[in-house]
């Protein structure tokens, strides 16, 4: 699967309960996340979060298999979530 913001292909990672809080809805165990740091839609996330929020955070797409469902998941630095990959 690629990430429709880069065309590069997103990494399988396992979710859990430490890196997703309990009860957002995302459900499923594996999903697809965009690590791609030169990913549009990553770079141009730090600058959005930052006048929405006032934080230093972007955000990464993500899909799950299982619903069908495309969602973001807010990181604070380029590292995070590459700790989840399972391919």
């Amino acid at each position: 699967m690629n990430c429709p913001h880069c065309n590069k292909k997103m990494n399988k990672c396992s979710i859990t309960e430490t890196f997703l809080e309990v009860g957002r809805g995302w459900g499923g165990e594996i999903i697809y996340i965009c690590l791609n740091d030169k990913c549009p839609y990553f770079i141009k996330g730090w600058d959005w979060m930052w006048k929405k929020y006032m934080r230093r955070a972007s955000y990464r797409y993500a899909f799950n298999p299982e619903n069908n469902k495309e969602f973001s998941i807010p990181v604070g630095h380029s590292n995070a979530l590459k700790d989840t990959i399972v391919e």
